[in-house]
């Protein structure tokens, strides 16, 4: 008896030592295009600890960030079949697999960041995420963050409108992105994330307009030294999940990854907000010049750029219209 009692002591002993020593889960998390040091990156990292803390060690999250698996919509086809658990996206990139979300770079439509954030957090754009929900049943929206305006960044300085006239500006393949360019006098030069660094050293483009905490994170400062705050267009990311995978786990763990990946939504913006006025200041102490157009300039771009909204479609011109109530309401 004595030795099936010790026995079963050995055996538990191994046991324990197996499930403490256990290799975790490990989960995917795209990041899209955000390079390292980005807030939302940091934030992510940040995810990753509670993850690990919550579920005692089971499960960690492998951050993959600058396009690490592909493109935006390989990312959006993965966490669609289950294959990438966890993405963060602009609505920009995500506008391609859900065409109203383009309404959102029209030119001058938000007139501040706080408004912007708070749009994102109203009970309109939750409706919005549920019926992106149900155009493509296999995601799962968890919210979305605001990182502010995007910044004309350009190797040389540009103070006013009409010194952005005729430049070559870099755009992304979004259609509204490319017509707003064009709009504010710009040449819009589509150019892939990648390649952004040395198309501005080759003088293939005069300038990119990206959010500010771009150029610090993928070291544009290197090369744009001089940042223009034009307060056109935002930049928001989308947070969501694949409903495969969710689905998959145990009932418990499941509801885990919600509650953090709410939390994480709530996170990037915490650390969006206390990292504003800290990267335009590193910006400076990399020898850049930040400034902004002034209210006159700003009044004249928001002119050159107020019938984009006529080349929308139908159903587009449809949610521009309630966006703009929403935005009233909030007032």
């Amino acid at each position: 008896m004595k030795k099936l009692l010790s026995l079963a002591a050995v055996l538990g002993l191994v046991l324990c030592a197996g499930n403490a020593y256990a290799e975790p889960v490990s989960v995917k998390m795209s990041l899209g295009s955000c390079p390292i040091g980005h807030p939302l990156l940091k934030a992510a990292e940040n995810f990753n600890t509670w993850i690990q803390e919550k579920s005692g060690g089971k499960y960690t999250i492998a951050l993959l960030p600058s396009g690490t698996i592909g493109n935006f919509d390989t990312v959006f086809q993965g966490v669609q079949m289950g294959s990438v658990p966890i993405a963060v996206e602009t609505t920009s990139n995500l506008s391609t697999f859900f065409p109203t979300l383009s309404v959102l770079d029209l030119p001058y439509l938000f007139k501040s960041d706080e408004q912007a954030v708070t749009f994102l957090k109203s009970d309109f754009f939750r409706q919005t995420m549920r019926d992106m929900e149900k155009k493509h049943p296999g995601i799962v929206m968890f919210g979305a963050n605001s990182t502010g305006f995007r910044y004309v960044s350009s190797r040389a300085q540009y103070k006013t409108l009409a010194d952005l006239q005729g430049k070559k500006d870099r755009v992304s393949g979004n259609r509204l992105h490319m017509l707003s360019i064009k709009a504010l006098g710009m040449n819009p030069t589509p150019t892939a994330a990648a390649e952004i660094l040395s198309s501005l050293q080759q003088r293939v483009i005069d300038s990119v307009d990206c959010e500010i905490f771009w150029p610090s994170t993928a070291r544009l400062f290197d090369v744009a030294k001089y940042y223009l705050k034009i307060d056109a267009i935002p930049v928001f990311y989308a947070t969501f999940a694949s409903k495969a995978w969710l689905k998959k786990l145990p009932e418990a763990d499941r509801a885990m990854f919600e509650e953090g990946l709410k939390w994480y939504v709530e996170e990037s913006d915490r650390i969006v907000a206390s990292e504003l006025t800290q990267v335009i200041a590193f910006l400076e102490s990399q020898g850049c010049v930040v400034s902004e157009m002034s209210d006159e300039d700003k009044a004249a771009a928001a002119a050159k750029t107020a019938d984009l909204g006529d080349s929308l479609r139908a159903e587009q011109k449809t949610y521009l219209e309630a966006v703009k109530k929403a935005l009233q309401a909030q007032k």
